[in-house]
């Protein structure tokens, strides 16, 4: 009978993405070569910053794959890299070697590598991928999954592929990546069963550790989530999450933090806007980077950082990001008891059968748990 080993997947996922980082610390921007008294790359200097990031663009062929129209500035430039390339096919590679006949569907944002890629590839592989890696808190995390629950069978292949789903948006804010906004860029993966994320991994690129051997990793940039029968088991930021935070009670008189893109134009978010007054508007860069403010302010984790910063609802037009932008951080906002609308109300979801498995015309509103009621109260969702 088939099956796939839903935990096999995601510990993979989070070794093969930390073998990634390593790549693009060391490969990519020559990392090693820098001397400086930071602690991890988003510490360091604006002059420091500058070398790596120039050291980068050297490293990477950065394409241009199309223009939006919903965007302003140099965003409106979707771009892809060489990086982002790589990592899918780094992580679809690894995935595969964990499987038996590709039990899954696999929904990434990057087309099939080519020879090039796939050396380097290779060169990751050999250098940086540790299969026996002991990742961020997996001993509890193998403790707190019974082996019956990591495991789904199904009839037939088919029948697997129809249910399981793995997006991947190898480097969530490319345009981020290669400007040298670097709190934003992140790895996204997320797995879903029947269309709900249950488990995924977010790595934010360049939360990654100065001073370190080419082949350490501490993790410390890592989060991941298991959230499939049984109770959610979470890591942020390379620590356990035991308990959540007590947020404050969200009534018809508090005024909502609302994150938008920095980059989308404004008028998209005219009405929606109007709908949730009072409002405090918020805005940054990378969709997987927005939908973690709402997880920092649900885990009580914000901070002065800009990868720390917190909000109670994020909003994103029509077909302005895609599903492989949002599964993997959407895991973490429903494990946290929030979840992922479309502006009619509707949960998004992420069905495998049919001709939309990636786009989200009707827009996106992320809320966190404690706002929702009064979120569906001004945009009147309950009267839809």
């Amino acid at each position: 009978m088939p099956s796939i080993n839903l935990l096999d997947v995601l510990l993979v996922c989070i070794r093969g993405t930390l073998a990634v980082q390593q790549y693009i610390a060391n490969d990519l921007l020559l990392l090693p070569s820098l001397q400086t008294a930071a602690k991890s790359i988003l510490e360091l200097q604006p002059s420091e910053k500058e070398v790596l990031l120039k050291n980068l663009t050297q490293g990477v062929n950065v394409e241009v794959k199309g223009i939006l129209d919903n965007k302003e500035g140099s965003a409106s430039v979707d771009l892809v890299t060489t990086a982002d390339v790589l990592t899918q096919a780094f992580l679809v590679r690894l995935i595969e070697e964990t499987t038996t006949d590709r039990p899954y569907t696999l929904i990434g944002e990057e087309e099939s590598p080519n020879p090039t890629i796939t050396q380097s590839v290779e060169k990751c592989y050999k250098t940086y991928f540790n299969p026996h890696l002991q990742v961020p808190h997996e001993s509890e995390l193998r403790a707190h999954v019974s082996a019956e629950q990591c495991v789904l069978t199904a009839d037939t292949l088919e029948e697997l592929r129809r249910r399981v789903g793995v997006f991947i948006d190898p480097i969530d804010g490319t345009n981020c990546f290669v400007q040298g906004v670097w709190e934003a860029p992140m790895v996204l993966v997320g797995i879903t069963v029947d269309g709900v994320p249950v488990a995924s991994v977010v790595n934010r690129v360049f939360l990654y550790p100065v001073g370190k051997t080419t082949t350490e990793n501490d993790g410390n940039s890592m989060s991941y989530v298991w959230n499939y029968g049984t109770s959610p088991f979470m890591v942020f930021n390379g620590g356990r999450v035991h308990e959540h935070s007590q947020q404050r009670p969200v009534t018809p008189e508090t005024v909502l933090e609302v994150i938008q893109s920095s980059t989308l134009k404004t008028s998209l978010f005219e009405e929606i806007d109007r709908k949730l007054q009072p409002i405090t508007s918020l805005s940054a860069r990378g969709a997987g980077n927005k939908e973690f403010f709402l997880v920092n302010r649900m885990l009580g984790k914000e901070g002065d950082s800009p990868a720390l910063k917190g909000c109670d609802v994020f909003i994103s037009s029509g077909n302005a990001i895609k599903k492989w932008d949002t599964c993997g951080p959407h895991a973490f906002i429903l494990a946290l008891g929030g979840d992922l609308y479309n502006e009619k109300g509707v949960p998004v979801r992420y069905q495998l059968v049919g001709d939309n498995l990636y786009s989200l015309p009707d827009g996106l509103i992320a809320v966190t748990k404690v706002s929702f009621p009064e979120v569906s109260r001004r945009l009147q969702w309950s009267k839809l």
